[in-house]
């Protein structure tokens, strides 16, 4: 993680897009912790996309995003950021 402001880094991987839906894998590498890897369903609105309690902006090449809540401690905390890989 290069932004000392981030708590944590995610890797997704999109597997297929659907009309509104993004399907794909997610890697969370917490600040402390082992590494959660999870399969996930999102939807994507305009160059939103919402998964879980996460709404990510979708930017060329980059997403960035914030926590909405949630039940995780980093969920609540802020920013993350987001390395995208397209299969």
């Amino acid at each position: 993680m290069d932004d000392p402001s981030l708590n944590m880094k995610m890797v997704l991987t999109i597997k297929c897009v659907e009309g509104g839906y993004v399907f794909g894998l997610r890697e969370v590498y917490p600040m402390h912790g082992p590494v959660v890897s999870r399969s996930f369903r999102g939807t994507l609105e305009g160059n939103e996309l919402r998964f879980a309690s996460w709404t990510l902006t979708v930017f060329p090449g980059r997403m960035t995003g914030h926590g909405r809540g949630g039940t995780g401690k980093a969920a609540a905390r802020g920013g993350i950021d987001v390395e995208l890989t397209k299969e």
